[in-house]
């Protein structure tokens, strides 16, 4: 396989959708993790977004919004057929990179989703705040800062 990593266009709208939605069959417990499709749509359409392709098909992505001091990410997913294979370390390790030395990046995750999490301290995110009951099912969002 031979992937390929490029910023998401407003061409790539459909293919995040198709990520989603099959992530969300492939594992319907996925905990944290809400994203019904006019909400994605609305966020794709108002964020800057990378993504790992395999020819056409979209991999994996992140979404993230700029603001005068950071970069918040709002999305990460991979397609259930590219799990384990490094495609969100790549991205975000990326994304470490070609963001301006003055900004941050933050995101948050739920505090269940221990493979999220640790991937994200093992790229030297810091834990600085929590939000009890902030997720539907009442868990706690873990805040996650990197300079």
């Amino acid at each position: 396989m031979s992937f390929e990593m490029r910023p998401l266009t407003p061409d790539d709208e459909g293919r995040v959708l198709q990520v989603v939605a099959d992530l969300y069959r492939a594992h319907p417990d996925l905990v944290g993790f809400q994203w019904p499709p006019e909400s994605l749509r609305a966020e794709f359409r108002s964020t800057e977004g990378w993504g790992i392709f395999d020819g056409g098909r979209l991999m994996s992505f992140i979404l993230y919004r700029v603001t005068p001091v950071a970069w918040e990410i709002s999305v990460v997913a991979s397609h259930p057929d590219s799990w384990k294979r490094g495609l969100t370390r790549s991205l975000m390790g990326h994304l470490i990179v070609v963001k301006p030395a003055d900004r941050e990046l933050w995101l948050e995750v739920h505090d269940e989703n221990t493979r999220a999490w640790r991937l994200y301290e093992s790229l030297g995110f810091k834990r600085m705040g929590i939000r009890s009951n902030y997720y539907p099912n009442g868990g706690t969002a873990w805040l996650y800062t990197l300079r």
